[in-house]
């Protein structure tokens, strides 16, 4: 054989196991397969399932040096277990977020102790605020 056939035959024997291996891993990993439903979600920076230990020592001073931080399943803050049941929805960016403000201790949290104080009745108030988001952000989160 000589030598431009020689090189063919390698470029085929390497570049069409090369694309195989492609499309298969784009099939797996690619939602060709498998719905997400939640793929969008990440897409706009929505934060679901996570629990993270800020360390605000130099925010706050000494007074709380650890906070805690967690969203739920639907990328909520606070103390409402099931979404159907929540009275009041918050929206906003990153005042509304408070990334460095510990579960319990939110503006929302203290409204829900003030609401349901005030009216004798269990009042869900939920964080849905999400940092750096604007009114297309927004706007995304309520169609996704």
């Amino acid at each position: 054989m000589n030598f431009l056939k020689k090189s063919v035959f390698i470029g085929i024997g390497i570049f069409v196991p090369l694309i195989f291996c492609c499309v298969i891993l784009e099939l797996i990993f690619g939602s060709w397969l498998f719905e997400d439903k939640w793929r969008q979600t990440r897409e706009i920076n929505i934060i679901r399932n996570v629990k993270i230990d800020y360390d605000v020592k130099n925010i706050y001073g000494n007074k709380m040096p650890i906070v805690h931080y967690s969203r739920d399943a639907n990328g909520l803050r606070g103390g409402c277990k099931d979404p159907s049941k929540i009275d009041i929805l918050t929206l906003g960016g990153s005042t509304t977020d408070q990334r460095y403000i510990g579960d319990g201790s939110t503006y929302q949290d203290e409204l829900q102790k003030l609401l349901s104080e005030y009216t004798d009745k269990n009042v869900c108030v939920s964080n849905a605020g999400v940092d750096g988001h604007s009114t297309y952000g927004h706007l995304a989160t309520f169609k996704y």
